[in-house]
């Protein structure tokens, strides 16, 4: 006889306790520098405690104890009574969350993938730079252009691990030195109501954005790349980061019948999912298009209706391994659809 016995394997390093405290004060002053001129400024001050600590004393344990001045500068210049234009330089910041930092490992069993936490990971510093043209024809609607340009200090990348080979693939959340975006942002949201009359109930929203980023490869990660394949080059894109974002949704509204419902889609450009080492390849996330429908409908004495539908096309989610142009399929599924129905009650 044959029979699968479940057990109970649990180890001290695969459990561990976190502590993360954050002090901020900040002020901000805002200020006419001529009539149709105003200067928007301020600073923040954060303090990050945060602690992980492993069950396994021989593991490192995960800290982050630093302060940060985080200034922000705005102009905004008046060129009509509804159009502006916006100029920024900020300083933020992106802390790693526990499961990023945490120096333990599961196990992907699907695709027999090992995902590692790292005990070193310190926080990202991003130092951003906006121009933005907007136009509101109407209250609620918009016209908007804008350019950026972000300076990435110390970003958390998805990688292959020290150490991953084909037959033991191994994945970790990593710093690099820096990474450059830029791009350009365009957004509309108007009702058609302007265009037709009986589509007074309709509004439609877009917000496109092109972007590109750039890494120097590390000369460890570089010479990774050459043994693979001796034509790799010295600069990628940063991980996780898509060359094109696309949203697109169709509202319609009718407060008398107490009635809002939309459709929401969502698209992007191929990006890199999990960078390569050793004789691993490159991994790359494919484009999986999202198309989702909410209803929301008041009922009597204070009830609402709420009714969803998630992933109405269906899309495949699908990772590919890229070595010297030609695509082998890493990963895919598809999620299906997720229906939701729910009744609330408002005060």
């Amino acid at each position: 006889n044959f029979a699968n016995v479940i057990k109970d394997n649990s180890r001290l390093r695969n459990n561990y306790s976190g502590d993360m405290q954050i002090l901020a004060s900040y002020g901000m002053i805002e200020m006419p520098i001529l009539s149709d001129l105003k200067f928007i400024g301020g600073v923040r001050v954060e303090n990050t405690d945060l602690t992980l600590l492993s069950a396994d004393s021989t593991f490192d344990n995960g800290r982050i104890d630093v302060s940060d001045l985080l200034p922000s500068l705005n102009l905004i210049y008046s060129l009509t009574e509804n159009m502006n234009v916006r100029l920024s330089a900020t300083q933020t910041l992106a802390r790693p969350n526990f499961r990023e930092i945490a120096p333990y490992s599961t196990k992907e069993f699907v695709n027999d993938v090992e995902l590692q936490g790292n005990p070193k990971l310190q926080r990202t510093l991003i130092n951003n730079y906006d121009l933005r043209w907007e136009w509101f024809t109407n209250p609620g609607e918009v016209f908007a252009i804008s350019g950026f340009y972000k300076n990435l200090k110390n970003p958390i990348e998805l990688g292959y691990a020290e150490g991953s080979t084909a037959s033991n693939s191994i994945v970790q959340y990593k710093n690099v030195d820096q990474a450059t975006i830029a791009g350009l942002e365009f957004e509309l949201r108007i009702g058609l109501g302007q265009i037709i009359d009986e589509l007074s109930n309709f509004y439609v929203g877009s917000n496109l954005s092109l972007i590109y980023s750039n890494i120097d490869i590390a000369e460890s990660e570089l010479a990774s790349r050459l043994a693979i394949d001796s034509s790799a080059s010295k600069t990628r894109v940063l991980q996780g980061q898509s060359p094109y974002v696309l949203n697109l949704d169709l509202t319609y509204i009718n407060n008398d019948w107490g009635t809002v419902a939309g459709l929401y889609f969502n698209t992007f450009g191929e990006r890199l999912s999990k960078v390569s080492a050793n004789v691993n390849p490159d991994v790359f996330e494919q484009p999986a298009p999202m198309l989702n429908f909410t209803l929301s409908q008041k009922l009597v004495a204070n009830f609402t209706l709420n009714v969803g539908v998630k992933n109405l096309l269906n899309s495949v989610y699908k990772e590919v391994s890229r070595f010297k142009g030609q695509d082998y399929t890493f990963y895919e599924y598809k999620s299906g659809l997720t229906y939701s129905m729910g009744v609330s009650y408002g005060l």
